[in-house]
């Protein structure tokens, strides 16, 4: 969760502010990474995929996952012995434009002070909010 800005959505038809909760935050998350990695272009700055070396973009390796599976059949009692598949993530290097009408930041409710108000979230409170 943000430190200082709590985000915000929309929700309803009359707009009304809610705040996120942890599980939403994690949903969003989600939706981002989805997002990054059906991005239409191979090298758009922050594409995610798990093909090295493409020039254009200069992906960098930025994780890895790991799959371990059982080779038994379902419903199988023998031996039991697992496979395991690491796969690393890439992502196109690159910088994206941060001004005009289609870059918004997310809107959040600045708490804990005498002048609390709804504001655009500052780069640090993004940076939690990614992580």
């Amino acid at each position: 969760m943000s430190t200082t800005h709590i985000p915000l959505y929309a929700q309803g038809t009359n707009g009304d502010l809610i705040q996120f909760s942890d599980s939403a935050e994690d949903y969003l998350a989600y939706r981002m990474g989805l997002h990054l990695s059906t991005m239409s272009h191979d090298s758009d700055a922050s594409r995610l995929n798990i093909t090295a070396g493409d020039s254009a973009g200069h992906p960098l390796a930025i994780g890895t996952y790991t799959n371990t599976r059982f080779n038994e059949a379902v419903g199988s009692h023998a031996g039991f012995t697992t496979a395991t598949n690491t796969v690393t993530m890439y992502q196109v290097d690159g910088t994206v434009v941060q001004t005009g009408g289609d870059y918004h930041r997310p809107i959040g409710y600045l708490d804990g002070h005498a002048d609390a108000r709804i504001e655009e979230m500052k780069d640090s409170d993004l940076t939690v909010l990614t992580d």
